[in-house]
């Protein structure tokens, strides 16, 4: 919770002193060598899981700025290094197919078995939330009209993590996670509030203009690439029959998600 406060603190000191000092429409309207964004993410259920969110912080640099003041082609990562407190959850068919495909009895035992009481629930073991780490491209030829219409592509690898999991020995972390790569993320994103910035309430207060006028939602695409994934440094394909790991080498999503932006 402490990183979230300090990374909304921080997009605030950005969009207070942007209205304060950029006061001319030119300035304002600019698109920015530096891009930042703040974003809520929520991914439905899919194959595998049953859904997630959380928040994230993005940063890039705007090569499309050395060509056009208004284009935006940004190189950029998305970091989540906060778990969070939302507990994350595996659906049930999923964890049944674990249950009567997993070997509990080979050189990785102790993480299979590890992975087999988290996966079921002993009151033990938890898992609760995810890290995350994407890299790729942010695109948006008008982000002053037009709703700002963006699209961005990347990929990158997600963990999800398991507290008490300290099955390498008393002196082990008490986190361990399941990190799966993405194979692809894809997303479409728009500002719907940017026409807000004409009412005369908000062209009188500069400073909530810029605010509403940089909040952008999405909607995304990913594949996560279950047929990699590990536990630690255990791969699911060592505790695990070819046959499950063929039915969930691969799970698609859809998620929703909101972003304050400095673009």
């Amino acid at each position: 919770m402490k990183h979230f406060r300090v990374l909304v603190l921080l997009m605030f000191i950005f969009f207070k002193i942007e209205s304060q000092n950029k006061i001319k429409y030119d300035s304002l309207n600019n698109s920015k060598y530096l891009n930042l964004s703040l974003n809520f993410c929520y991914t439905n259920t899919g194959k595998i899981s049953t859904g997630s969110k959380g928040v994230n912080f993005g940063i890039g640099f705007n090569l499309g700025r050395l060509f056009s003041k208004t284009l935006i082609f940004t190189p950029s990562v998305d970091i989540k290094v906060f778990s969070g407190f939302f507990q994350h959850d595996f659906k049930k068919e999923f964890v049944s197919d674990f249950n009567n495909n997993v070997s509990l009895n080979n050189q990785d035992s102790l993480g299979a078995q590890t992975l087999y009481k988290s996966l079921n629930n002993n009151n033990s073991y938890s898992h609760y939330g995810n890290v995350l780490f994407t890299y790729g491209i942010n695109f948006s030829p008008f982000p002053k009209k037009f709703a700002g219409l963006g699209i961005s592509v990347k990929k990158g690898i997600i963990s999800y993590r398991f507290t008490n999991a300290n099955f390498l020995g008393n002196n082990a972390p008490d986190n361990a996670f399941i990190s799966v790569p993405i194979n692809y993320n894809i997303e479409i994103t728009a500002k719907p509030f940017l026409e807000l910035g004409k009412i005369n309430f908000f062209k009188s207060n500069l400073f909530f203009k810029y605010l509403i006028s940089n909040i952008r939602i999405g909607v995304f695409f990913q594949e996560l690439t279950w047929g990699k994934a590990k536990f630690e440094n255990i791969s699911f394909n060592s505790i695990l029959t070819n046959g499950f790991m063929q039915k969930y080498k691969s799970d698609r999503q859809i998620g929703l998600s909101i972003k304050f932006v400095y673009e």
